[in-house]
């Protein structure tokens, strides 16, 4: 009896630790949530009490779900310019947010970066880099993307756009329906290639299939962002380490294989070809530029920078162009008034058609390429993220009349025939869809000079309709950084005078 009693004090006693152990445990988080809605130093932003409490609902939101974007704007529309949306993350609208967070203020300590945005160990490259080494590696990189750089690279960029449009009008001709998205992202990857490591990867190539380099994108970034929320929760982030080791292992293999690629690239000099790493490379002669890693590491960011976010505004351009023929008409009939012949258009006199470029600049604002916060952010100040929500900043009423209309007459000068006085009081200022301040996109020359190419060739070759059926293609996206933009099957039909 003795022993069977003593067994039972045990157990009794470790019934009663448990107990108290768990109480406590029921005792902390209510005391937390009671802090975190009371005492805690956003505890006066406004925003909904569920993600002031918890970092869970927007991180299955956003992490997960990939759905965020939309929830963002209804957030900002009900509670105003500036939203608690976690516990420690502040979403600000861009009327605000941009001059206050990304702008230069040369007497302010600059917003901490967000580590955790670029892997758990930054690379040393532009993009987590703090302001004295981001303005040296700037100043180095900035060489190759200038206007004059560019002109000195077109040759490269009209090869691959001359081998798209074979491809396009081979697909006319059999009358086959075109992937435009895939397309896209095969131009903007073999533009990269031949920019950046000397040679096209094949993409335009690949007629039947879908390049393993493109294959790879989305599913690479959506395992990213679920492991990011799973590795908050210390047990889950262990087991779900394991479940995406093959991802980091395609990832490592990539990069090492871009590695070898810049290293080809760099071993021929900068006399045989002006791209990307002749400027680099130059630009290292007097010992201030980048380090040999650095290089490596930057040419990598560019991969990704120069292509997915390019593609991704191609792909928008033609969704909201394709179900809307009054704009489609007025573009079609400036570029072809414009030019006599196809040979014509170049990456000079696209820069200045007005409906062309106000196109760009709609697509720009009712689809940006970065859905959730603008590609240098969000930043950290006291332990407390703040960042521009790109999509909900330009999608708010409060900042453009009727929002979620596809209007290039809003980016028009008022001398344009097609100028419309009822968007005249938009704030134009807040769509910045290449972010704001000494980190914007250094790329944004590239982007433009390509979309510009891209649709003016497009609309002087091709009349254009989309598949039936596919109305809620954006809609139906996911976000992890970057767009799964799925297919959007086009028609294409070549121009009856030609």
């Amino acid at each position: 009896m003795g022993i069977y009693s003593s067994q039972s004090e045990v157990s009794a006693h470790r019934m009663r630790v448990v107990e108290a152990v768990l109480v406590l445990l029921v005792l902390y988080r209510f005391g937390l949530i009671i802090y975190r809605l009371y005492f805690h130093p956003l505890s006066k932003v406004p925003g909904p009490k569920l993600l002031a409490v918890s970092r869970l609902p927007h991180g299955i939101q956003n992490n997960l779900r990939g759905k965020f974007v939309r929830s963002a704007t209804e957030l900002h529309n009900k509670y105003g310019p500036v939203v608690r949306i976690a516990p420690d993350f502040i979403s600000v609208e861009g009327s605000i947010g941009w001059s206050e967070i990304y702008a230069r203020h040369p007497s302010k300590e600059e917003f901490g970066k967000i580590w955790q945005n670029y892997g758990p160990t930054p690379t040393p490259s532009l993009l987590p880099a703090d302001r004295d080494v981001h303005r040296r590696q700037r100043r180095v990189l900035g060489h190759a993307f200038s206007t004059a750089a560019l002109t000195s690279q077109e040759c490269y960029i009209m090869e691959n756009a001359n081998k798209l449009f074979g491809t396009l009008k081979q697909f006319a001709e059999e009358n086959k329906a075109v992937d435009a998205p895939l397309w896209y992202n095969n131009f903007t990857f073999d533009v990269i290639g031949d920019l950046a490591f000397g040679e096209p990867f094949g993409c335009l190539d690949c007629k039947d299939s879908v390049h393993p380099l493109i294959a790879n994108i989305f599913p690479n970034f959506r395992a990213d962002a679920r492991f990011a929320f799973y590795s908050t929760i210390p047990i889950l982030g262990r087991i779900m380490a394991r479940v995406y080791r093959k991802d980091a292992q395609t990832r490592e293999e990539m990069g090492r294989v871009m590695g070898l690629k810049t290293e080809e690239r760099m071993s021929l000099g900068t006399e045989l070809r002006t791209d990307f790493i002749t400027y680099i490379m130059r630009g290292n002669k007097d010992g201030t530029g980048m380090s040999h890693e650095e290089i490596l590491h930057n040419i990598r960011t560019l991969l990704l920078a120069g292509t997915e976010t390019t593609a991704t505004a191609l792909s928008g351009f033609t969704y909201h162009i394709s179900y809307d023929k009054h704009t489609r008409t007025a573009l079609t009939e400036e570029i072809r008034r414009a030019y006599s012949s196809e040979s014509a258009i170049d990456i000079q006199s696209t820069s200045s058609l007005p409906y062309l470029n106000a196109c760009i600049e709609e697509t720009l604002r009712i689809f940006p390429q970065c859905r959730r916060f603008q590609t240098e952010g969000p930043r950290e100040i006291s332990s407390t993220m703040v960042g521009v929500n790109q999509w909900a900043t330009t999608h708010l009423a409060s900042n453009f009349t009727d929002p979620m209309k596809f209007a290039p007459e809003r980016w028009l000068p008022v001398t344009h025939p097609l100028y419309d006085v009822r968007y005249s009081s938009d704030n134009r200022a807040v769509s910045k869809p290449f972010s704001a301040g000494p980190r914007d996109c250094i790329g944004k020359n590239l982007a433009k000079v390509e979309m510009r190419l891209i649709i003016a060739r497009l609309f002087w070759n091709f009349d254009l309709e989309p598949v039936e059926g596919q109305e809620d293609w954006i809609s139906s996206q996911q976000v992890f950084g970057v767009v799964d933009k799925g297919p959007f099957m086009v028609k294409l039909s070549r121009r009856q005078e030609l």
